[in-house]
């Protein structure tokens, strides 16, 4: 892999873990069964597409077409997402969701390393739970950012 793929693809990884900090969840069931969902807006479908051609896994509609819900669950595709997400996951929760799906496959979790200004985690994170608005009265722009966790914002 050239340098080029290598840091689009470092890039794509950091954003799957904002996003996967926002709006994932990772799941081992009673019965040892792993799984990843994301569930987005039915407008952010592409986002859902393009991480289900580098992992597989599917997606389905959930209340009518209003939202859309990414479901990994096959070994292979959650160890290749495992070990692409692997230090760039931040929430607390999901962290301890990574751990349970990572003691079962015996992969070492890695602590979150630090951010830096060009991080694509920013980028993942306001596409779950970040919102831009502008007011046409005042000609202001609002970032905003939704989460229960404080440390994340």
């Amino acid at each position: 892999m050239n340098s080029f793929a290598w840091k689009k693809t470092i890039k794509f990884n950091e954003w799957l873990a904002g996003l996967i900090d926002g709006d994932g969840c990772f799941q081992v069931s009673k019965k040892g069964y792993a799984s990843l969902e994301i569930t987005l807006s039915s407008r952010d479908k592409n986002c859902l597409y393009q991480i289900k051609d580098r992992f597989g896994g599917s997606i389905k509609e959930k209340q009518g077409n209003k939202y859309l819900r990414y479901r990994l669950h096959n070994k292979k595709g959650l160890l290749k997402l495992v070990y692409a997400v692997n230090g760039l996951i931040r929430n607390p929760n999901r962290l301890l969701q990574l751990s349970r799906l990572a003691t079962k496959y015996n992969i070492d979790i890695k602590n979150p390393c630090k951010l830096t200004y060009n991080d694509g985690w920013l980028a993942g994170f306001m596409d779950s739970d970040g919102s831009i608005y502008l007011n046409i009265d005042s000609v202001q722009i609002f970032i905003t950012a939704s989460q229960k966790n404080k440390l994340l914002l």
